[in-house]
């Protein structure tokens, strides 16, 4: 078995503690964030295995790239935690296919920052996701789940823990299948599937007539390291907040704002 792994620190550290040292070929990190590079270098010469870099479609670099996966002849692309999409002519290099971790409940949370949506949606549960990739985005059939709790004062921190434990337990009991081909595979249920956009810094601006809730919640989904929630005072002035409150705190700095609370 041959694998090649796609994903930054987080995820390939992840990945390389369930995949057996003996079939682990390369790493791959993306070019569009090259903050984790220095981090999958380490883990890479660590396991004297080639370090690649997956350059946008327009480099100069890009058939290079492609050809030298394709030289590998992995069994297996997994990715974890990536930022960049594999296009075609990368998911019809494995023979036995690719694979991606996704940190939610398919096909309901399909797309960017799915552990933030799920907060700001106020779930009550979320979960992590196993499946096979295919040329749409976290549409490909479904190989495990699990399901996690949101709790009320969890922050994103407290729940991407959750998931990754969740994760963990699924790596380990689903990659001897898959290596097997014992695995399940379900298809995706299309009438159930939304998709989420990724979120940016300024999307983390609220007004304080929303409701409490709803700021508490986005407040919960962007303390740091994320660059947090924020408002405009009466000056004009940014005031973040990126610091878990309760929602009692929030609802008393409502009516500090405002002189009520809302919802």
């Amino acid at each position: 078995m041959r694998f090649v792994l796609f994903g930054d620190d987080y995820g390939i550290k992840q990945l390389c503690g369930f995949i057996p040292a003996e079939f682990l070929q390369a790493i791959v990190a993306a070019e569009n964030r090259p903050q984790y590079h220095h981090w999958i270098v380490k883990i890479a010469d660590s396991r004297a295995v080639d370090f690649l870099i997956q350059p946008k479609k327009t480099s100069a670099n890009y058939i290079s790239f492609i050809n030298h996966v394709k030289n590998i002849n992995p069994n297996f692309i997994f990715v974890n935690s990536y930022s960049m999409l594999l296009p075609p002519e990368i998911l019809e290099i494995p023979k036995c296919g690719a694979i991606n971790i996704h940190s939610a409940l398919l096909p309901q949370y399909r797309g960017a920052n799915p552990i933030q949506w799920a907060l700001l949606n106020d779930e009550k549960e979320t979960g992590a996701t196993i499946h096979y990739m295919d040329a749409g985005f976290d549409t490909g059939d479904i190989i495990a789940q699990k399901k996690v709790p949101i709790l009320e004062e969890d922050t994103w921190l407290d729940i991407q823990q959750r998931i990754g434990c969740a994760t963990d337990q699924m790596l380990a009991e689903e990659i001897p299948k898959i290596v097997s081909g014992t695995n399940s595979r379900m298809r995706q249920r299309d009438d159930l599937a939304r998709y989420w956009k990724r979120r940016r810094p300024e999307d983390g601006r609220f007004e304080w007539t929303w409701r409490a809730r709803d700021i508490y919640n986005l407040i919960r989904a962007l303390v740091k390291p994320h660059a947090g929630a924020f408002y405009y005072d009466k000056n004009g002035h940014k005031v973040v907040i990126d610091s878990f409150l309760s929602l009692h705190e929030v609802k008393m700095l409502q009516m500090a704002q405002i002189g009520h609370v809302i919802g």
